[in-house]
């Protein structure tokens, strides 16, 4: 089954800006607009892969301040819904949410938070 994608940017601080003048994207998962959640969660694996040359980037920006990423895939269900969110605590955020969220009174949760994802990542990588 394919769930529409849609995206949500969430800037927290009005620094960095960006040569327009408008507050900075610290990264993107660049992903297209029509995709599904594997490629959601396989931007993510990637992206923490490189997690520790962008944050190396990403305090040098912020200017030596301790930043870290984290992550949440969420999903639930039997109503066809997920949510994937990747951002730096206090700065930024990306959110993507797959399908329509409904509250039917049998909902169940999963989530699955940055730790597990790093591990993944690491795992793939070798």
């Amino acid at each position: 089954m394919r769930l529409p994608a849609r995206q949500n940017l969430k800037i927290q601080q009005t620094k960095p800006y960006d040569s327009s003048g408008a507050p900075a994207q610290l990264f993107s998962l660049g992903l297209p607009t029509k995709h599904d959640i594997v490629q959601g969660l396989a931007a993510v694996l990637r992206l923490l892969a490189r997690e520790d040359e962008l944050l190396h980037e990403i305090r040098f920006r912020a200017g030596g301040r301790d930043l870290e990423f984290y992550a949440r895939f969420n999903v639930q269900y039997p109503e066809h819904f997920a949510s994937l969110t990747v951002g730096v605590h206090g700065r930024f955020s990306e959110v993507w949410t797959y399908g329509n969220r409904g509250r039917p009174r049998t909902r169940q949760n999963r989530e699955c938070e940055e730790s597990t994802l790093r591990e993944i990542a690491k795992c793939l990588a070798k």
